[in-house]
């Protein structure tokens, strides 16, 4: 699953709240009794300098093939060609991998005081799952006030009524309904009627394990104090159903997760998909976090 801390583009109604974070201590590095610590600007040149370094050798390697080829395509074609398929390739690789080896996270700490959160249920004619996402949402045993918000963009099908059907049973649970305008304005809608200062959201196909919330925000909790994004592992449920869902369990095993604990690495993301529990940094005062987790694959 996913949990993110960001600014809210809705209106300013609903409250920020400075989160009592800790200072951690990031898990030394040791070379025989020599115990240190990697900064992440340092960690950083190192997997520049590594991919760097890779990039130059595979350069010096491909020299003979870059003037072959030069003979037939001309030679700034050839650099061009060599660079796409093998130079370039290598460099992104490299950085990647030595990214991976010196992300060292500190542990969650789950000793600490957990804040309200609400949990937003983005959904449009999700008939056939809303119920059973949102079992398992009020399942979880997250240790303070949990809150769950279906945000229906219209659906025209059966989806509103089975939600309010849960809400009558379950205080925790409310459905906010709009026009039918997309999955933005649904979100932004329920947005300004959120009351807490952490604020995660799935899809209506994703099914939470009953731990999600807790290790995501405790994950943002033991993170330094300028964490406003914190995502999980993302699991495929029918996994072994298809060649489909495999080849998408091994896409998020392999690609989502790597390249987003690669971007926790720069302090930052482009795109807040699930990852391994690796914190991002951004230059923002909000608190509100968005979460995202393992479902169904298609």
């Amino acid at each position: 699953m996913e949990l993110r801390q960001e600014t809210l583009l809705a209106e300013p109604t609903v409250p920020t709240v400075q989160l009592a974070l800790p200072s951690p201590i990031a898990p030394p590095w040791k070379l025989g009794r020599f115990r240190f610590y990697l900064r992440v600007r340092t960690r950083f040149a190192f997997t520049v300098a590594a991919g760097l370094l890779w990039a130059g050798l595979s350069t010096w390697i491909a020299l003979g093939w870059i003037h072959s080829l030069g003979h037939v395509v001309t030679l700034p074609l050839a650099v061009v060609v060599i660079a796409g398929i093998a130079i370039i390739p290598g460099y992104l690789n490299v950085q990647l991998v030595s990214s991976l080896l010196v992300d060292r996270p500190r542990p969650i700490d789950f000793a600490q005081h957990y804040p309200d959160v609400t949990l937003l249920i983005a959904a449009y004619n999700e008939e056939a799952g809303i119920r059973e996402t949102l079992e398992y949402a009020l399942r979880q045993d997250y240790p303070g006030r949990l809150e769950v918000v279906v945000a229906d963009d219209g659906s025209t099908d059966a989806t509103t009524e089975i939600a309010a059907a849960v809400a009558a049973d379950d205080a925790r649970v409310r459905v906010v309904t709009t026009r039918h305008a997309g999955k933005s304005e649904a979100l932004n809608a329920a947005l300004l009627t959120v009351r807490t200062g952490v604020i995660a959201t799935i899809d209506a196909d994703t099914l939470l394990m009953p731990y999600a919330l807790k290790r995501a925000v405790g994950r943002m909790l033991s993170s330094p104090s300028d964490t406003v994004a914190v995502a999980g592992s993302v699991l495929v449920r029918n996994s072994r159903a298809n060649l489909l869902a495999r080849v998408q369990e091994w896409d998020y095993f392999l690609a989502i997760a790597s390249v987003k604990r690669q971007q926790a690495l720069f302090q930052g993301t482009l795109v807040a998909q699930p990852r391994s529990h690796s914190p991002t940094h951004r230059s923002s005062s909000g608190t509100s976090c968005a979460s995202g987790g393992g479902g169904r694959a298609g």
